[in-house]
């Protein structure tokens, strides 16, 4: 709204020249025409929430994966916030007051909820773990650009707790699903090492740590561990990442890691679409929504991707593959028919 008003600034500025009653009005309201300074905030305004704006609506989509993402999104939050705060450590007088003031309210409520790691959902840590860009390699980036200011200490206690709750969550889908498996180490220990993880670091036994979770070539070593252990995959963001589409081709080498990733990579981020994130409308059903039934409506919501889906063209490499399906069809019921 902000962007599209900006263009109608000297048309607001030759308005009020030529109708003062407009003016008039508006100060009866207890408003006023707006000012050239007016103009410069709102721009400002309007370019520091963008960001926020497009975060939105990407972590809102309802078409593709978002659970992997919201840990790096909240990582540029976080950036944003910081730029417009950081004046209040170096004791100098904030670059634009008013973004200050606002940034000051957003950060009181981005850290009540994405403050403190052990506060937060660790699935949404799990699912970026999982993409094979990331990996722990990437974690130890951002917890560090979160953390840094309060030390060394801090970051290894930060990641350290993500990493065993990572290994306690892959347990968990290794007792379910392979149960004749055993694991290197106990969940009770695992547990245990949770418990003290609040310890202050040993450095030598950090970069142990470090030297256990790198590359390895043993036999023993979990799906966990190989899948951290290797190479990450290249990230170039003019490519889109097929995160899905990774996971089904290497889950014959990760099959447990495969399950983890298929449930987490399921979980929508946002539970409202984009398209009603920045609506202004009510949210009122008519006579006719009210009267479904209820199977009407739940059949309505599981279809509703194919009922709005736009009619496309297929393409002549896949009216083929339809075809060889269809004959291998009738083939196999011409089959069953004669042997019945």
């Amino acid at each position: 709204m902000l962007e599209s008003a900006h263009v109608y600034e000297d048309a607001f500025a030759r308005y009020d020249i030529e109708e003062v009653e407009f003016g008039n009005y508006l100060r009866s309201k207890g408003h006023s025409v707006p000012t050239t300074d007016d103009w410069t905030k709102a721009k400002k305004l309007c370019h520091f929430l963008k960001t926020f704006y497009e975060i939105t609506l990407r972590i809102s989509g309802t078409k593709y994966v978002t659970s992997h993402t919201l840990v790096n999104e909240l990582a540029t939050i976080r950036a944003l916030l910081r730029k417009q705060l950081d004046c209040d450590i170096h004791n100098e007088p904030p670059v634009d007051l008013h973004l200050y003031d606002i940034a000051k309210v957003m950060k009181l409520k981005f850290d009540k909820y994405y403050c403190e790691v052990e506060n937060m959902n660790m699935l949404v840590y799990f699912a970026f773990i999982l993409d094979p860009r990331n990996k722990y390699e990437f974690l130890h980036v951002i917890v560090d650009d979160h953390y840094g200011r309060e030390g060394i200490s801090v970051v290894t206690k930060k990641v350290a707790y993500i990493e065993t709750e990572m290994k306690l969550f892959y347990e968990e889908y290794v007792r379910v699903h392979a149960p004749s498996s055993t694991t290197s180490s106990s969940t009770s220990a695992k547990r245990q090492r949770t418990t003290n993880i609040c310890d202050e670091p040993d450095h030598g036994d950090m970069l142990r740590s470090r030297m256990k979770n790198g590359p390895s070539s043993s036999s023993s070593s979990s799906e966990l561990d190989r899948y951290v252990g290797e190479t990450l995959e290249p990230f170039d963001k003019n490519v889109q990442f097929d995160i899905l589409q990774w996971w089904k081709v290497n889950s014959p080498r990760f099959p447990i890691l495969s399950l983890m990733a298929r449930d987490l990579l399921a979980i929508p981020i946002s539970t409202v679409a984009s398209e009603s994130v920045f609506s202004t409308s009510g949210r009122v059903l008519d006579s006719y929504r009210s009267s479904l039934g209820d199977k009407t409506i739940e059949c309505l919501i599981c279809t509703q991707d194919w009922l709005r889906i736009s009619l496309n063209p297929e393409k002549a490499e896949d009216l083929d593959i339809i075809a060889q399906m269809e004959k291998e069809l009738m083939e196999q019921e011409g089959a069953s028919s004669k042997q019945d």
